[in-house]
């Protein structure tokens, strides 16, 4: 609980330095945004953005648990931090790719962290992909729970502290 605070603040943080920028840039290139016109529509938002906090977090977490084993777990952690975000849909919107590489990169986490969100934030998605979309990420959010626990588990056994 204490890291997933830390993360959040963290988070919370990067939030708000991104709105200032962003409402920076609209306020001088005069950008309209369209908000989702519904209550129904920012609920969903919301709940994916909580879902996608949660799965970014415990991806995050089962990766830095890589430190058990070696001495270093900084490259690993990058490697996933540089997929996450080109399959995430963060580059780029994922829908310009080839039907079988949105196929294969949507079998994944990762367009749930950002893709899926701003789907639902421009209400390009209907009701059989809503659905289909918060059942899969639940299935990520319990897989992954669940692997990251055996990970921090498995890691506590063979955990050692070096140094005086």
């Amino acid at each position: 609980l204490d890291a997933f605070s830390r993360d959040l603040s963290e988070k919370s943080i990067n939030l708000v330095s991104s709105i200032i920028e962003v409402f920076g840039l609209i306020l001088i290139f005069h950008v309209d945004i369209h908000w989702p016109q519904t209550f129904q529509a920012w609920a969903l938002f919301l709940t994916a953005c909580a879902g996608a906090t949660w799965l970014y977090f415990i991806l995050s977490f089962t990766v830095g648990c890589w430190g058990f084993w070696p001495a270093e777990s900084w490259g690993p952690r990058f490697l996933l931090e540089l997929i996450l975000e080109f399959t995430a849909g963060a580059f780029f919107p994922l829908d310009v790719l080839p039907l079988l590489a949105q196929q294969i990169i949507n079998s994944f986490p990762s367009p749930y962290l950002v893709y899926f969100p701003l789907q639902l934030f421009l209400g390009k998605l209907n009701s059989h992909q809503i659905i289909n979309g918060f059942m899969t990420m639940t299935f990520w959010m319990i897989f992954l729970s669940i692997a990251a626990k055996v990970v921090w588990t498995r890691g506590m056994q063979v955990y050692s502290a070096e140094g005086s």
